[in-house]
């Protein structure tokens, strides 16, 4: 049973975050919805994909090619910090 441990309130934005490599499958079956999640929830929420690829000449290039999936903030991780604060 899922339950409900924080409520929303009225004016919160909260940040959905997706870490991907250019190198995972599911991670591009993923993008159509994930553009469409980042459509359905502007109002409360923003979502941002977070690449953790060694080189960003790659990520890119990978971004250029498929621009039209792409209608959300993308970060870069090169040094992978995000996993040392974890």
């Amino acid at each position: 049973m899922t339950q409900c441990i924080r409520d929303f309130k009225e004016g919160q934005s909260f940040t959905v975050l997706e870490f991907a490599s250019i190198h995972c499958s599911t991670c591009e079956k993923n993008l159509p919805a994930l553009g469409k999640l980042a459509d359905d929830i502007a109002e409360v929420a923003t979502v941002r994909q977070v690449f953790i690829d060694r080189s960003e000449a790659d990520v890119r290039s990978y971004i250029e090619k498929k621009a039209d999936l792409f209608n959300f903030t993308v970060a870069l991780d090169l040094e992978r910090d995000a996993k040392k604060r974890l």
